[in-house]
């Protein structure tokens, strides 16, 4: 794990450690549920046990709050990680959202200067918050940055798809509205069959859209396969 002063941070933005979760779902399955051997998890992630890559991200996983300790040399997954791997309704966002405010210095961040930080601004709440010797601010904020930026940018794509679902996509007559909320001038309808996404021309929205739908298919789409696998055998059971 990183540290600045008092304070320590994950040296993985949020969002690789997400994608480490589904890893973790699909090498282990049912249990997951279990105490889980870390040297199983490395193979899960395709990592050297008690590497320099392996330990930091082990720890990343603890520090959001996705796992405990549980012994020598094992892991159990929390109530949290199980919120984003089996998803009921938005837990995943509010898991999301948790698993960032588990770490003090995004809170601290965000709190005192919103999501794009300038990395003297982090500098300067290290050293005057975290009590960290010039030398060291000067060296950790621009990774602290970095990683602060991209878990900020997982929980805003989280936030802005759970206002999607709240709010609803509707096609009436060629108007462009969602819901009851007219759509900005300039928001882009692409439509292919029943699939309709709106898009503002900017490569910003472009990144998002694709975040979200890389999302989707990582916590939607296996849960469907599974359930479709499941009514297979049980067709194949029934013919027998």
């Amino acid at each position: 794990m990183g540290k600045a002063g008092k304070y320590t941070y994950p040296e993985y933005p949020l969002g690789d450690i997400i994608e480490s979760l589904f890893k973790i779902k699909e090498f282990f399955g049912e249990s997951i549920h279990g105490e889980l051997e870390r040297e199983a998890i490395a193979d899960a992630w395709n990592l050297t046990y008690g590497s320099g890559t392996f330990n930091p991200k082990i720890a990343a996983l603890i520090q959001y709050g996705f796992a405990e300790r549980a012994g020598s040399g094992k892991v159990k997954l929390t109530q949290l990680a199980m919120d984003v791997v089996f998803p009921i309704n938005n837990s995943d966002i509010e898991a999301k959202q948790k698993a960032f405010s588990n770490i003090q210095l995004f809170t601290d961040i965000y709190e005192a200067y919103g999501d794009k930080p300038t990395i003297d601004q982090i500098k300067w709440l290290l050293r005057q918050k975290g009590n960290a010797e010039p030398a060291i601010a000067e060296k950790k904020a621009p990774e602290v940055r970095k990683i602060y930026i991209e878990s900020v940018k997982e929980v805003s794509i989280a936030e802005e798809r759970e206002k999607t679902v709240e709010t609803g996509l509707a096609l009436s007559g060629g108007a462009q509205t969602v819901g009851e909320v007219k759509v900005p001038e300039g928001v882009i309808p692409l439509r292919d069959g029943d699939v309709v996404i709106w898009l503002p021309p900017t490569f910003e929205a472009v990144e998002i859209a694709r975040s979200l739908i890389d999302h989707f298919e990582r916590t939607r789409i296996k849960k469907k396969r599974s359930v479709e696998e499941v009514m297979k055998l049980e067709n194949e059971e029934q013919e027998k």
